[in-house]
């Protein structure tokens, strides 16, 4: 949101978390334009569906199989917009490029972006 962001959801489902980042959204004055919901990130995708986002960052926690579940709300939901980018921080890269590749058309073989739009972006 401070660098320009209309609007920003945040999910957390840590009660200490959400407090400490409800302290920041306070000290940045981004109370306007940033949105904390208080759930795991299932119930939030399922809250923010009716949405097209730029960007999506998924951070589940690792060793966990939320990862598999979030990826699969955002296609199955339609949330990435056309030029959208999608990314996901992971422990198990392998894993996660088999799952976004289940939701589209490409072969995935780089992780720094997962997906942006329909085309993985070019390596640097």
């Amino acid at each position: 949101a401070s660098r320009g962001a209309k609007k920003v959801y945040l999910c957390d489902k840590s009660k200490d978390a959400c407090k400490i980042i409800e302290k920041n959204i306070e000290k940045t004055h981004l109370k306007e334009k940033v949105e904390l919901i208080k759930s795991d990130a299932i119930i939030a995708l399922e809250k923010l569906k009716n949405e097209k986002y730029d960007i999506i960052f998924l951070d589940p926690p690792y060793n966990s199989q939320l990862i598999e579940k979030t990826v699969e709300k955002v296609f199955s939901q339609d949330m990435l917009s056309t030029d959208g980018t999608l990314i996901v921080e992971t422990d198990d890269e392998e894993r996660i490029l088999k799952e976004i590749e289940k939701y589209t058309a490409m072969t995935v073989e780089k992780m720094d972006i997962v997906a942006k739009g329909i085309q993985m972006p070019e390596n640097n």
